[in-house]
């Protein structure tokens, strides 16, 4: 799903299972992903 000025975005990927395995997101400058383990990287642009 994006914004309509495709500043904010979330993004998700399912398995065949529709098990939640990635998803990411992007809010106010700060990008966030979260992998199939759990493990979250965050990434701030400066904007």
């Amino acid at each position: 799903m994006w914004s309509e000025d495709g500043e904010i975005f979330s993004w998700k990927y399912f398995d065949e299972n529709e098990n939640l395995v990635s998803e990411m997101s992007m809010k106010d400058g700060t990008m966030t992903m979260v992998d199939e383990e759990g493990n979250v990287n965050t990434i701030t642009t400066g904007q």
